[in-house]
């Protein structure tokens, strides 16, 4: 196959390139999504707690009236039986209370009654990630100042071996006085579980390096082909001359050794020399194993006598690829032997 070195280096380049840019976009994907997924999970958790706070509220069957804490306020005030508890207003705080203030309120009542129950919550949060988000798994902790007589508490709903730092999703006040500080954690899978191989640039990608990794094998099995087709022909390998001989494209003189491939030209080592000439008048340009011992003055019986014939074969192979004349030495097994030849590339 003509320009087969090239090709394939190019196609090998463009498959090794598109592998890349594949890459770039699966993980783009996936940790695009991973934040996209993270703030749904946190929109489904503002939706779910209001819903679970008014039906636990609703629970505890008693009358309720806001205070009017809506509004304008330096302070914010609760008076209960058991005393009175006032905050100043807080801008920064403001912005992380989840709840409007009558929810707020609901839900400090909650906790009086002993109805804060975070692991109900937790569940609740979890089954709403259920559409899309079945591989994310949710926890819930709520840190409650002193409230009155009771002591600073400490709430967890679900795996508290999830409250990791790298887990952290938000955090809230679930009450208008800042007392309730909750902590929603979120367990994100990996970025591959994310990926949505839907994507057109990924799907193009793919198709893509399927199609050059076809191209590649085509061009390898028809070079391979190719190969077969010339070893059983003379026809690029005659004797031009009393002591000259084509082979392939390359020229080599038998008299001074001289091997000439277009521009370039180097003269054989003794050794490769007597090798390329029996090659070249070889039949079938083969020479088996017993007749390279031969040629180069080695008894079949020396000790190491394989590893200096794969030397002196290897020799040859260098100077022969050394000026891109596409002649190859391949080994025969079945023949014990070695065989010439030039490839079609």
């Amino acid at each position: 196959m003509k320009y087969y070195r090239q090709t394939k280096y190019l196609l090998l380049f463009l498959f090794i390139v598109n592998l890349g840019v594949l890459s770039y976009f699966i993980y783009q994907s996936g940790v695009n999504n991973q934040v996209e997924n993270r703030k749904r999970a946190e929109q489904r958790l503002k939706d779910i707690s209001e819903l679970w706070v008014n039906r636990e509220f609703d629970k505890l069957g008693m009358p309720f009236s806001s205070s009017g804490r809506v509004g304008y306020r330096t302070k914010r005030s609760m008076t209960s039986a058991d005393g009175t508890i006032e905050v100043d207003v807080d801008s920064a705080k403001e912005r992380m209370c989840m709840f409007s203030p009558e929810l707020g309120e609901r839900t400090l009542i909650l906790y009086a009654f002993d109805h804060l129950f975070l692991d109900s919550l937790n569940n609740c949060w979890q089954r709403s990630l259920g559409h899309g988000l079945e591989k994310y798994h949710c926890v819930l902790t709520a840190r409650i100042a002193k409230l009155w007589d009771k002591k600073d508490t400490l709430l967890v709903g679900g795996d508290s071996t999830l409250c990791a730092p790298r887990n952290l999703l938000c955090t809230y006040y679930l009450d208008d006085l800042y007392l309730i500080e909750a902590k929603a954690y979120l367990k994100v899978p990996s970025f591959v579980v994310c990926v949505d191989w839907r994507r057109l640039d990924i799907l193009n990608s793919i198709i893509i390096g399927l199609l050059l990794l076809g191209g590649l094998v085509y061009v390898l099995n028809s070079n391979k082909n190719g190969r077969y087709e010339t070893r059983d022909s003379d026809d690029l390998i005659y004797q031009i001359s009393e002591d000259s001989y084509q082979i392939g494209e390359a020229v080599f003189e038998e008299k001074t050794g001289t091997f000439t491939c277009l521009d370039y030209s180097s003269v054989y080592s003794p050794q490769p020399h007597k090798l390329l000439i029996a090659f070249v008048q070889a039949p079938q340009h083969f020479l088996s194993n017993d007749d390279i011992a031969g040629i180069c003055s080695w008894s079949v019986d020396d000790a190491g006598i394989n590893e200096r014939r794969r030397s002196a074969i290897k020799l040859l192979r260098k100077q022969l690829q050394s000026g891109e004349s596409h002649v190859y030495v391949e080994h025969v097994k079945e023949k014990n032997g070695y065989r010439m030849f030039v490839a079609n590339e």
